[in-house]
This record gives structure tokens, C-alpha cells and sequence, in this order.
């Protein structure tokens, strides 16, 4: 539901691994972009290779996840 997304990208904004903007998107005032912090890069990082570590299976997707995340 729109309530549980909307709780769940409160606890990633407090933690801040996330931000949001609001009225990012053009012609629509309601909509809201949210982005990942370098916190949060940092993290999907630290997550994707303990992934690795633990299922080798994943390592073409950690390569992949690491090559779209900017620094």
C-alpha cells in the first residue's frame, strides 16, 4: 500500500540512505523522486558483496549493481 511504501522510505530517510524531492516530476505535483545517499550506495555495496561472498552464483549481478552505482 501507498502507507507502507510511504513508512518504509521514512525509516531509509532517517537512516539517510535515501532522499526524497518533491515535485520531481514535471507536470505532476504529487509525484515524489527518491534517490539514493552515498550512504546508501555505500551500503548496497557492503550488502552486494557479502552476497558474493556467501552465494559465488551472484557475482555477475554484484558486478553489474556496483557498475550502475555512481560514486
Amino acid at each position: 500500500s501507498s502507507g507502507g511504501v510511504t513508512k518504509a522510505v521514512d525509516r531509509l530517510v532517517e537512516r539517510g540512505l535515501v532522499s526524497r524531492d518533491y515535485g520531481a516530476i514535471p507536470n505532476d505535483h504529487r509525484g515524489v523522486l527518491i534517490s539514493l545517499t552515498k550512504a546508501g550506495r555505500r551500503t548496497i555495496r557492503v550488502m552486494t558483496k557479502a552476497l558474493a561472498a556467501h552465494l559465488p552464483e551472484s557475482t555477475a549481478l554484484v558486478r553489474e549493481l556496483d557498475r550502475l552505482l555512481p560514486e
